[in-house]
């Protein structure tokens, strides 16, 4: 195929498939926003579905290992706050922990400043540009929670801490984990893609039509 009409083709196609997974991400930001102003419910680990508000009842084990996920940024509450991202690097805390039942499962307790990292452990009872785990130095930069279980021993369910307080004090100083707020933190941009691809398709295609135009008359005396 001409690659003058490829191209238009190619983009076009790349346009349509922006605006059907702009659906599906407004589909699901619907469904995490409608998941927050629900009422949390008891924890039913055989009929468990993602992204539901639930409540557990159990403890956190002392001596229990625990894995820091990051490092990231600090999780701005939604009402916005005095503290910005200056504030410099943490890790989010994930602890085992044992419910009523016996069962054990995996809690996100929420964010730690970097040099709380190691005291906050005395204390306690994967994206193409993410770096590989390092189990062996408890250095994670993706949630793999089926390798955190297994070392934890516990199910491969996580279950994250929320809180909708405002910060009054400066996160950094705070020798607890933060927990995160009940906000949708989930990149949407594929309009803009759309209109990126579409607006080639449409440049690409002019171009093709002036081309097209063209033709080329011998002179008649």
């Amino acid at each position: 195929m001409n690659p003058l009409v490829a191209f238009p083709v190619v983009t076009f196609c790349l346009g349509c498939w922006q605006v059907v997974r702009l659906k599906q991400k407004e589909e699901l930001i619907t469904q995490l926003t409608n998941s927050f102003k629900n009422e949390p419910k008891d924890i039913d680990l055989k009929n468990l579905k993602k992204n539901e508000m639930v409540k557990v009842k159990g403890e956190f084990q002392q001596g229990d290992t625990e894995f820091h996920l990051g490092p990231r940024n600090f999780p701005q509450p939604p009402t916005g706050s005095v503290f910005s991202n200056q504030i410099g690097f943490g890790y989010f805390l994930i602890s085992p922990f044992t419910l009523v039942n016996g069962e054990r499962i995996l809690v996100n307790r929420g964010w730690i400043h970097n040099s709380h990292k190691n005291e906050i452990a005395k204390r306690s009872l994967k994206n193409m540009f993410i770096p590989e785990n390092e189990p062996s130095k408890n250095q994670w930069y993706s949630l793999d929670s089926e390798m955190i279980s297994s070392l934890a021993n516990t199910l491969p369910v996580v279950v994250e801490i929320t809180s909708d307080e405002e910060i009054k004090s400066n996160p950094k100083n705070s020798i607890l984990p933060i927990p995160k707020p009940p906000t949708i933190d989930l990149p949407n941009n594929h309009l803009s893609y759309a209109i990126t691809w579409f607006g080639m398709c449409l440049f690409s295609s002019a171009m093709l039509f002036t081309r097209g135009g063209k033709r080329k008359f011998n002179k008649v005396y």
